[in-house]
């Protein structure tokens, strides 16, 4: 049983199961209402200004994430056009509004890092997935053939990608081929003291 809070400048929601009977709601107002300087870089602060229904604080709000995502080209009139057509379009997110600015080059995409952190991170829009998911072919050495088969397991990992399983079905996959012999590949990648680009490469001469 969901609560939404419509009385408090809060507007949060709240799972009754999770709250337990008999437990009161916490309806106290902030002493300073979350505004498009102040609201965090979270889908929790993206929905406190979007609830304010007010387009400057959206505005200041956008400015911040762009600004956070690496953004530098773009002047104010531009971003604040910017935030108020993608206001104007229902069932926006804090993550929708990271994935426009990657997907219109409003900001530089961020550079893959190979971690399990770095996996998860490129989860944000099918252009940062791909990017890592380049990025790790070429740390073991490999790149691909077929654009198409990529871009198929980039979208078949988008949502729930799994960074292990990410690196055996990539040595695996009849679109990944050598650019180096899997013992050069090692030694290159010995050389950078690269965790990822080793297993990769174990994988590799196991398979």
């Amino acid at each position: 049983f969901i609560v939404h809070d419509v009385l408090s400048s809060k507007r949060q929601w709240y799972d009754a199961g999770e709250v337990g009977p008999g437990q009161s709601l916490d309806l106290v107002e902030d002493e300073s209402p979350a505004t498009g300087c102040t609201a965090p870089l979270t889908d929790e602060g993206y929905r406190s200004v979007s609830l304010l229904m007010v387009q400057e604080e959206m505005t200041k709000y956008v400015e911040r994430v762009y600004r956070d995502m690496g953004g530098h080209r773009h002047s104010d009139r531009d971003l604040a056009k910017f935030a108020a057509e993608f206001s104007d379009r229902s069932s926006q997110s804090f993550r929708k509004l990271r994935q426009e600015m990657v997907k219109t080059n409003m900001v530089p995409r961020p550079k893959p890092v190979l971690s399990e952190a770095g996996c998860n991170a490129a989860m944000l829009c099918e252009e940062t997935m791909t990017d890592f998911v380049v990025a790790l072919l070429a740390a073991g050495g490999l790149s691909y053939s077929d654009n198409l088969l990529l871009r198929g397991f980039v979208v078949q990992h988008l949502l729930h990608a799994d960074f292990q399983s990410m690196i055996k079905e990539l040595v695996a996959s009849s679109w990944s081929k050598a650019e180096y012999p899997a013992d050069i590949a090692f030694d290159l990648a010995a050389g950078r003291r690269d965790a990822v680009g080793i297993q990769l490469c174990l994988w590799r001469a196991h398979r």
